[in-house]
């Protein structure tokens, strides 16, 4: 299936999936790391984008390209010989850079300082704290774009969801479709710290965060929208029907999801059942204990999915630009 929506790829991003036996035979597990604990550093470095990312000032797209960087460099790199936390800033750093967003090595240096606890050293770039860690940066930095093959493009669910969010609901019900996608993008950000973005395309990470944003808003999330050619006839039936001097409708057609991200159900099943499953490694009991709630919701609205029919679709292809926040 095509996507309407679509964003610019690489040749080579088919070699960042993997199976889910390949997931648990990284390097890291394949030196005694266990899964469970593989996945707890894979957290953390995540959530150290995100106390980078307050003293710094960068747009979501940064962080979500750094974190994909972290799950991709260590599906070829282990933990034993790299720490997660070094593993987090040569990320971000690099990750500013890809995203057209740079940020100032020494800018960086001294918010790692300070967030340690070396005052002194962060004020002053030339004293030996600050020179080592800006050589460990500089080093881990290269190593990663080693790792990487320099392959550094990063396709963004974030932007998918928005967009199909606005598309799915229209008109009367582009309110909605406003408080979707700002609950899909919060479920997106959540799930950085899952190596999702190793087991799916990003328009599939993007499907399973809209259905779980409908089933936390209590909003039924649509099988599939009628075709282009039914819509037109409803609001041309709506127009003769409009009283004299009535503003008729404006057509707005609204688009199914599987057409708009080229996802079929059984993926989306998959990837929404993972998203909420990560929650399990929330730090927050409270979170954990909420998902956990949501977890009846997202499989009803599951089975209603395997139960829909899947409509005829028609339309052309929709490039998207990422726009900047």
């Amino acid at each position: 299936m095509t996507p309407l929506l679509t964003l610019p790829t690489s040749h080579t991003e088919l070699q960042w999936y993997y199976t889910r036996e390949e997931l648990v035979d990284s390097p890291s597990i394949r030196e005694g790391v266990t899964v469970a604990e593989e996945r707890k550093q894979r957290a953390r470095a995540v959530r150290r984008l995100w106390k980078l990312r307050d003293p710094l000032t960068v747009r979501q797209s940064v962080i979500s390209t750094a974190a994909t960087f972290i799950h991709r460099f260590f599906m070829r790199e282990s933990m034993k010989k790299w720490h997660y936390d070094d593993v987090a800033v040569a990320a971000f750093f690099l990750a500013c850079k890809s995203e057209e967003e740079p940020r100032p090595i020494k800018s960086i240096v001294s918010s790692v300082l300070q967030r340690s606890g070396q005052l002194e050293a962060a004020a002053n770039s030339q004293s030996p704290a600050f020179i080592d860690y800006r050589k460990k940066l500089v080093a881990t930095e290269e190593a990663m774009l080693r790792t990487l093959c320099y392959d550094l493009t990063v396709r963004q669910p974030h932007w998918l969801a928005v967009k199909a969010a606005t598309q799915m609901w229209t008109g009367v019900q582009a309110e909605v479709g406003t408080k979707v996608a700002k609950v899909a993008w919060n479920f997106l950000t959540d799930s950085l710290v899952q190596p999702l973005c190793l087991l799916y395309r990003p328009e599939v990470i993007a499907a399973a965060s809209l259905l779980l944003a409908c089933a936390q808003l209590d909003i039924p999330f649509p099988a599939e929208a009628p075709s282009l050619s039914e819509q037109k006839s409803l609001h041309d039936l709506a127009i003769q029907e409009a009283e004299e001097g009535e503003e008729p409708p404006a057509y707005e057609p609204v688009r199914g999801w599987k057409e708009l991200l080229g996802v079929e159900a059984s993926e989306l099943a998959d990837a929404a059942r993972d998203m909420l499953g990560g929650y399990k490694l929330a730090e927050d009991d409270f979170v954990a204990a909420e998902a956990a709630q949501l977890h009846p919701k997202v499989e009803q609205a599951l089975a209603n999915l395997a139960k829909s029919p899947s409509p005829a679709v028609d339309g052309e292809r929709m490039d998207v630009d990422s726009p900047a926040s």
